[in-house]
Order: C-alpha cells, then structure tokens, then sequence
C-alpha cells in the first residue's frame, strides 16, 4: 500500500508589493563586539539580499514592502537570526556564535556510507516527487547534517544555506534548513529561503521559466489565500468543501460546499475541521494520479492513518488544510500566512516541495506567453550542451564570462566564506608566544620593513588573512589541500581589494575572490579566472614554509598572527588529521602524473613559459648551491636542509619566483613541467 506523505512546510511566504523601501545594518559579534565579514543578510523568501563587508556592514536595496516580512542574517560560524523588518531602515545585529560549526566537524570532502544514504532519503523527501523535481540540483549537500533516532525517525538540519539550483523555474534557492523531519510517512521541514534568479542562454529559456514559474503559482496555497481574500475564489477556479476526518472507517469524508464568509473572519482563515479545496483549472501531475490510488493512506502524525478521498480523481487537484488553533490564522491581502506553522496541508499541496518553490515577488501578470519545450534533468545535460544552458550561480559568483570550462570549478565548501578569511589579524612580538610547539609550522613574510609569521594551524581553519605592511595590502593565502602558501598584492588596477574564500575549487586549489567585483582568482595560477579582474595578474610577495624554531632563531622580533580572530575554533587540534600521509586527491584534478607520488612536496619554478618541479627529497641530496638549467634560462638554487627553504636566482642574480606545493597540485596545473631527476 502506497503512502501519501504529509508536508508541513514552515516558512513564512510572503508577497511583495510595489512600493520599494531600503534597510541597512551592521552584524556584530555578540561576545566580542567585533564586526563579522562575509554574514548573508537577506529578506525571507525574496530576491533581494547582501553580504556583510569587513566592517561588517550591509545594505538592501530594492525591498517591497509589505506585511509580515522577516529579514534575515546568517553565517557558517554563527547562529542565524530573523527579526520582522517592519519597516525599519536600520536593523543591527548581533550573532551568537555556534558552538559547533562546519569546517570543524564536517568540512572533509567525503562523508561516509551512511550519510550517504540518510542523505538520499532526504534529498527525495525535500526536493519532492514532482516533474519539476528531475530539474533540481542541490550543490552542497555536505552542509546537511543528518541522523536517525531510536524510533527510526530522520533529522536534520544545514550548517549554512543550502544552495539549490532549479532549472524548471530558473531560480537558484538558498535555504536555510532549522530542521528537518522524516518520521514514518510524515514529512516537517522549517527554515528561510531566498531566491538568486538564474541568467537564462536564451530567450526561449527564459519563456520557459515563466511558464513553469506560472504552473508553480496556480493552484498554489498562496494563489487560493490571494483569491481567497480578493474574493475571487470561483473566478480563479478554487472551490471548497468542510470535511471530515472518520475515524471509524479512516477516510475524509467531504460535507457542505463553503463561502468565503464561512472560512474568513476579519483577515483570519478559520473553520472547523479539515477544509477541503479543489483547484479546477489543472489536473493534477500523471505521477500524482498514478502513486496514489483510492486506497492511498495518509498519516496523520497522530499514530493514525486515514485513506485519501478522491486520490483517483483526475480532473481536478484536491488538497486539505487543517488548522492548530481555535483561532485561527491572519492572512494579508497578497494570501500570505502569518504563522504558516499552524496550517498542515495534505493532498496535493503536500506533494508539491522545494521543487515548486517560488519567491513571493513574482506576480502572475509577470508571466510571458510560453511555447511547450520542456528543459532537460541535469542528469541529461552531456559536457558538450553545457554551453547551450543557463550560467550557474556557484556559491554565488557569476560564471558567465568563466576562462575555463565550468565544470573545472569544484564545490569545496557550502558557500562562500564557509571558510572565513582574517580581515582584522592580531599580532604578538615572538617573544610574548608560548603556544607554538618547535615544529609547528608556518608561513614567513619579510616585506616593506615587516616581518610576520602566520601558523599553520590558523591558516588551515581561514586560509586568507587580508593585511598590511605599513601601507601595503596584501593576502597570506594557504591551500590545505595542495600545500601552498604564497602572499600577493591587493592592490589591482589601483584599487585594495579585500579577499574571501569562495568555497570553489580548481584542481583541487584554493579559488578566493575579492569582495569588490565578485571576480575569483587562482592562487597557484595566479591571475583572475572570471568577472572584472578575469586574465588581470597577481603580483606575487616570496614567503618561507619553515617552522616555529626556525624562524623564532632567525627573527626574534618577528611578529606572530594571533589566535585572537573572533572565531571559536579549536586552532590546537589538527584540520586535517591525516591528509597529507596519503596520497588521496578528494576532487577531480585536469591531468595526473605518477613520476612522483601524490602528496611528495616539490619547488615549482616557472620562468619564460617554462616550468621545472624539484622534489625536495631529491634537494636534500644534493650539495648546495646547485646549477641548473630551465629551458633555456641558467638557475642557481641555494637550498638550506635545515628549513627546507631554497633561494633561486638566475645567471644575472635576478630572483625568480619559486612555490612550495604537493606534486599533484604542480602537475594538474602545469602538466608540460619538467622533474628534476636525483
């Protein structure tokens, strides 16, 4: 026997109207006070938001107004917050950190079997059965936590927003998931949508998208409470039964045909019982028709089942409501829910999910005339159609103009700044550090009169910290998964740039961004890979990989970045437990070479379009200083066994530029390199 599953979606819709209101803020830590970069403050279920600056401000323009909004503000590290907008102009906030947060217990590029499986149960529930359903990718599902209980029940809920690319409607839906539920056949979910409307290819894409965006929105609960309080539900095909619940023999049972007067008291939706409401100008989907039939079961939540009256019926849609207080619930003029928690739907509104999903600023007198094509599933869309679809949003940046084929940019994180960069490092003079063991390691920087340490163990939980030398702006960056750190200048096109972590990837390596054009940038490939800045160089500071001990005896009056960085992570417990021992590579690379192993550490040197990798196995061998030649260019590398460190100079004594990296990550990037051989 087939179970029709009951859906409670709680989550305050709500529908925009036209006159058009800003708000701005600042996001603050609630223990340090300090301003908090990269938060995502947005209006629920809207297409409006923004990320927060380094000095932890916001603006949002463009808001409709309208009754029963909530604004939002979310972050990886923080605890998400909703206040009623109101009206207001200014909202500051205040965030309580998590106690326990992704990139500590979750941040691994793999999850395990049973995840795994949990995972696909949720992801079928959450998404839905529907047409549109084929249609739908979620991008980051490692942001989900998921577990099962005693009784068997699946909970749930996200880190950070779930990202979730609809190309039925053509919308990319950012949610927010508080909880999830799966208990038996019965399935609750609550959190805070936004909405990031897709770039469609073409015009016909785009007529395609406001079709299905049209089909979404007629029927809809949001569609009946609009007619229902426009008092228009005949003219919009809505027409609604008092219904019972018979217990005895377990079935609904439809009694007497209603008016709005006997549901609708003063802008509240009220009635005894279940309200039955049949939409007439739409059959229900063939799936719908075909999964559930006169003897289909729906649990009540209540250890109690009961058959669904008409499931068969396949003229018309039927859905059921049913309200949890005697008082009943306001609704506003656009059919939005006050407290949508106290509705439970079934029938057909509970088959249709995230899939159907909608921002309540589209109107129905927006949609265009449509021709019948239908887009393809994702799972059809081969590599060489890939430029015939719409331009994805990953994790928010815009590929449009990307250099490299799209599928070359990985998701390695939930979304941007998952990861937080340091925007405001806190120093010590070496002296005053005691929590260094002799051989943690580092990232030294001499530069503009300066010298600095960053640890390792801080740079793996934020891997960019944005700086300055006396006047000079410029990035630390750290990639965990290739092994390398290199410093570059922020200032581009006579501009400071601020950087980020995007949570995309590229060969494995870390891709930032800055937070002024939104463009991503290669740390091993040095240059500007989409937006603004595409093909625009980095300019490159030298940096040293060596340890405490090292570097403390070399320079004593070295500053040491601080694990005063506002955020609660454990910097003395290890990131990667593990990692670099195996020679596991956790996403697809561009090419792959096993001349040395995966994970062997090699000085990439690059001059005149040549490129020449020296395993440092094989340095330590040799006497230093040792000639040798790349291309057609004479070197001189000095290298010390000690710290591991190497100085290149070419025949003229001009330094040339030198990374410390894994071997893979070389490789996939430099493919045509030469080895230097022991």
């Amino acid at each position: 026997m087939r179970l029709l599953l009951t859906l409670i979606l709680l989550v305050s819709l709500d529908h925009l109207s036209i006159a058009q209101i800003s708000v701005q803020g600042v996001v603050k830590d609630i223990e340090t006070d300090e301003p908090i970069f990269g938060a995502n403050v947005f209006i629920e279920n809207s297409t409006v938001g923004a990320t927060t600056d380094t000095a932890g401000k916001y603006m949002i323009n463009n808001i409709s107004s309208s009754s029963f909004q909530n604004i939002v503000v979310s972050h990886l590290a923080y605890q998400a917050k909703s206040i009623p907008l109101q009206g207001r102009k200014v909202i500051d906030f205040k965030l309580k950190p998590k106690t326990t947060v992704l990139s500590e217990v979750a941040v691994e590029q793999e999850r395990d079997r049973k995840w795994k499986r949990l995972y696909k149960q949720f992801e079928k529930e959450f998404i839905g059965p529907t047409e549109n359903a084929g249609y739908v990718q979620i991008n980051n599902p490692w942001t989900m936590e998921l577990a099962k209980n005693k009784a068997g029940e699946l909970n749930g809920f996200s880190y950070d927003l779930l990202e979730i690319e609809n190309r039925a409607t053509g919308y990319q839906i950012n949610f927010l998931v508080e909880n999830f539920t799966r208990s038996g056949e019965e399935v609750k979910y609550i959190g805070k949508p936004y909405f990031t409307p897709l770039k469609a290819s073409t015009k016909e894409e785009q007529i395609k998208w406001n079709e299905a965006r049209k089909k979404a929105y007629l029927g809809s609960r949001r569609h009946f409470l609009y007619a229902l309080s426009q008092d228009r539900l005949w003219e919009e095909g809505f027409i609604i039964y008092n219904a019972e619940f018979d217990q005895r023999q377990g079935i609904f049972k439809t009694q007497d045909r209603l008016s709005k007067q006997d549901i609708w008291q003063e802008g509240r939706l009220n009635f005894k019982r279940f309200l039955k409401v049949v939409y007439t100008k739409e059959k229900p989907e063939r799936e719908f028709v075909k999964a559930f039939s006169s003897s289909t079961r729906i649990e009540t939540g209540r250890n109690q089942s009961f058959e669904l009256e008409d499931a068969t019926q396949a003229k018309s849609q039927i859905s059921y409501l049913f309200v949890k207080t005697s008082r009943g619930v306001q609704v506003n003029d656009e059919g939005v829910l006050k407290n949508p928690e106290y509705v439970l739907e079934y029938g057909y509104w509970s088959w249709e999910r995230i899939a159907e999903l909608i921002p309540y600023e589209y109107r129905i007198d927006l949609a265009q005339p449509t021709k019948k094509a239908k887009p393809k599933p994702i799972s059809q869309i081969t590599s060489s159609q890939e430029s015939k679809r719409s331009i994805p949003l990953k994790n928010g940046f815009d590929l449009s103009n990307a250099s490299l084929p799209l599928a070359e940019f990985v998701q390695g994180a939930p979304s941007k700044n998952a990861i937080p960069p340091i925007t405001a490092p806190q120093f010590k003079i070496a002296k005053e550090v005691n929590w260094l063991r002799p051989d943690s390691q580092l990232i030294g920087v001499e530069f503009n009169g300066l010298v600095r340490a960053y640890p390792l163990e801080i740079m793996n939980r934020h891997e960019i910290v944005n700086d300055d030398f006396d006047g000079q702006a410029i990035a630390i960056t750290y990639c965990p998964l290739c092994g390398s750190g290199m410093a570059f200048s922020r200032k581009i096109d006579q501009k400071t740039l601020s950087f980020g972590v995007s949570g995309l990837l590229l060969n494995n390596n870390l891709l930032f961004y800055d937070q002024e054009s939104l463009s991503l940038w290669s740390q091993i490939d040095m240059k500007g890979l989409t937006g603004k800045y595409k093909d625009y160089l980095l300019k490159a500071i030298p940096v040293t990989h060596t340890t405490w001990a090292e570097w403390r005896g070399k320079h004593p009056n070295s500053e040491v970045l601080t694990r005063a960085t506002g955020y609660n992570f454990k910097y003395q417990e290890a990131a990667y437990v593990g990692y670099h021992k195996t020679d596991e590579i956790p996403f697809a690379i561009r090419a792959e070479s096993s001349e040395l192993k995966a994970k062997d550490v090699v000085l990439g040197v690059s001059t005149d379009g040549q490129y020449k990798a020296y395993p440092l196995k094989y340095l330590k061998k040799k006497k230093s200083p040792l000639d040798d030649v790349i291309g057609s260019t004479n070197i001189t590398i000095t290298y010390d066994k000690k710290t591991q460190q190497a100085l290149i100079r070419s025949q003229t004594g001009q330094e040339i530029l030198s990374m410390k990296l894994y071997w893979f990550a070389w490789y996939a990037f430099y493919p045509e390199t030469e080895i230097y051989k022991n």
